[in-house]
Order: structure tokens, then sequence, then C-alpha cells
């Protein structure tokens, strides 16, 4: 978990900031992080131009009331003078925004978020950043327990899958787990009975070639001593079938990449994770190169 060394966690004074901190100290004693830093990005500190123009004192009170709240929130999981070094940031302005340009500023390698409320058609916070983040992007759904004990981890067998792996593997490594789950979800391809073979033989044929392409993925991978449990599932909804090997198997971390084996551009998130992000109620490790992105991301920031 070396890779972890500047933490960003990202507080709404919502009821989901307790699991975030709590995950926070964990992740950070486990990785020995140098640096974790906490925001809160208010849209609007709703006072009147007229009155700041007047009273420009009142900004620096609401901005003071702010960082003491949030030290008020943190103080029983980190001391100043031991463990990471932290920092408490407020800005005003859009929540994305803000927490994007800190990323950059702070060259951020994690950044943590709290799951919102499920709702149709929402576009949340999580999974915006998961998009747009050029690091990794852990998501921690409300009441999540800060230790992790079964690590599940989603493939598709392309290189940024094995990114996911390697992340999955220092995981585990770090908190002592012996080994993780991977699972791979595949269906058969339109028209495959044209090849004269019934579903069942080529149902078959599909199991073997997943099981080809994972001895060749893994193959040079450093496990760290971690065993992998490996299974192929068949299925029309991989989303739907990873949500259920997470149930099944009381996994209490899911770690994915958030690009797959398609050419589209590095800050675009597959509708996978992203319906995985929406749907789990474990922390979900979207895992992202650092700095994937970053060019774009300069761009749409300086518009």
């Amino acid at each position: 978990m070396y890779r972890y060394k500047k933490i960003l966690v990202a507080l709404d004074f919502s009821s989901k900031d307790e699991a975030l901190i709590r995950y926070a100290k964990r992740l950070s004693d486990l990785a020995k992080s140098e640096t974790i830093s906490f925001i809160h990005v208010a849209e609007s500190f709703d006072l009147p131009e007229q009155i700041l123009r007047e009273y420009p004192s009142l900004a620096q009170s609401v901005d003071e009331y702010t960082r003491n709240k949030m030290k008020s929130m943190i103080e029983n999981y980190f001391e100043e003078g031991s463990g990471p070094a932290y920092s408490l940031e407020v800005t005003e302005g859009e929540p994305i925004s803000g927490i994007l340009r800190m990323i950059c500023d702070k060259d951020i390698d994690l950044v943590l978020v709290g799951k919102p409320d499920p709702g149709p058609g929402k576009h949340n916070i999580a999974e915006k950043l998961a998009r747009k983040a050029p690091c990794s992007v852990l998501v921690v759904p409300e009441g999540s327990k800060s230790d992790y004990e079964r690590i599940l981890l989603a493939t598709d067998f392309s290189d940024h899958a094995r990114e996911a792996l390697d992340v999955a593997s220092a995981f585990a490594k770090a908190a002592g787990i012996k080994a993780i789950d991977a699972v791979h979800v595949y269906n058969l391809p339109l028209g495959y009975y044209k090849t004269g073979k019934s579903e069942q033989e080529f149902d078959a044929i599909m199991r073997r070639n997943a099981q080809i392409q994972h001895e060749q993925w893994i193959r040079g991978a450093d496990l760290r001593d971690i065993a992998l449990r490996f299974e192929t599932i068949r299925g029309k909804r991989p989303d739907t079938k990873i949500i259920e090997q997470l149930r099944d198997k009381s996994s209490d971390l899911l770690v994915l990449s958030t690009r797959g084996r398609s050419t589209g551009a590095a800050v675009l998130l597959g509708s996978i994770t992203e319906q995985l992000i929406r749907e789990s109620q474990i922390p979900v490790l979207a895992v992202k190169q650092k700095g994937e992105g970053l060019d774009l991301l300069d761009i749409i920031l300086n518009v």
C-alpha cells in the first residue's frame, strides 16, 4: 500500500462522515500515509454580497466555524503530532470542482468519499469523482466497518484490471489476509449457435477460454504471497452477478478498475463500475493509475 501516501477525505457534514473518518484512520495506518487532508466544499456560505462587503470578518467567521467543526469530528481518531500530518481544507463552490482542484493541488494518491442515499437517476459525487479524478477513489457507504477481512476483485483480464489486482493484493497483505477472491463474469456471444455448437458446448468453451486468459493474466504478477481464488460466472448483467458474489462470499471490500478493455478516454467510467458504485452496500475501491486523465481534467477545471 506504498502508493497511498497522500489521502484526501471529502466530508459533507452528513451521517456518512463517521464511517469515512474511521476508514481513513485505518487505511492511513495500514498504508503508513504521510499526509491526510480533510475537505469540505460549501456551495455557498449564504451571506449576501452587500453584507460581506460591509462586514468582511463574517466570511472568516464562517470559515473558522467550519474548520472547528471538522476538527471536532476527527480529533477522536487523529491526534496532532502522531500518525500522518493532517490538514483541514474549507472552500466554497461546486463540490466536484473543489475536490478535483484539491486532488491536483496536493498531488493526492487516493480520495475517500461517502456513498449517497440511493435514488433513481441520481448522479452523485462518488460516481462523478470516479469518472474524473486523476487518482483512485474509495467509496464508503454509511455504517461501513473500518476493518476488511474478505476482498473481492472483479476482473476482465485487462491491463487496468492487473493494476487493480496489484492494489487488492497490497490491501490484503497490509491487513494480514491470506487470500482474495477474483471473479470474471462472461456471457455467450450473439450468434454462437452459428458455430454448430450447443449452448452447453459453447458455455464450456467460454469457461475454458476464461481460465486460459486468467492464467496468462496473472503470469508475472506480484501477488505478495496472497492466494487468489478465481471463479468464472455466466450472466448478462456483470454488475448484478458481482453484487450476488459480494453477498455470497460475505465480502467487505470490492476492488475493480475504472477502465476495461475498451479504448475510451481514461476519464470516462465504465457503466459496470458506475453501477457497482451505486448498488454496492460495502466499500468500493475504483482503481486508477495516478495521473490518468489529468490533461483533460486540466482543461475542464480551467474552462
